[in-house]
């Protein structure tokens, strides 16, 4: 792991929160438990939070934050929906998006790139679970 940064307060995750005019209460609280864990030296940080509370908001400015000290992170969707709505959303701001072999085109055989990668005989798949995930290649 790497060095932890000296952080005095929240105040330096804030610094990359995407709508800072508009943090509320329980988005703020979020950004203190990953401070919290980051000084406790948590490798992983997994997050709960009801609908409506801005999570969009926190893992960006997490993410943002972890950039800035080397270790990068990843921001993970079970849906494609809102995979896109992140993307929509902060893809100008340094956002990628990384996606299961599934979702692109094996010209070759004229199917998904799972599938092609099987009838091709070079299956390395992780017991099949592939997840859509977005990453910042550089801070916010």
């Amino acid at each position: 792991m790497s060095e932890l940064p000296q952080v005095a307060s929240v105040s330096e995750i804030l610094d990359y929160f995407p709508f800072p005019d508009t943090i509320r209460p329980a988005q703020r609280k979020a950004l203190a438990a990953i401070l919290r864990a980051r000084e406790s030296r948590k490798k992983f940080v997994l997050l709960e939070l009801p609908t409506g509370t801005g999570k969009s908001g926190v893992a960006m400015a997490a993410a943002g934050w972890a950039s800035s000290w080397g270790n990068g992170a990843y921001i993970l969707s079970p849906q494609k929906a809102l995979t896109g709505q992140y993307m929509r959303d902060f893809e100008s701001v340094g956002l990628v998006e990384l996606r299961g072999r599934a979702s692109y085109a094996c010209h070759e055989f004229g199917t998904d790139c799972e599938t092609g990668s099987r009838l091709r005989g070079s299956e390395t798949t992780f017991s099949g679970f592939w997840v859509a995930s977005l990453s910042v290649r550089a801070a916010v």
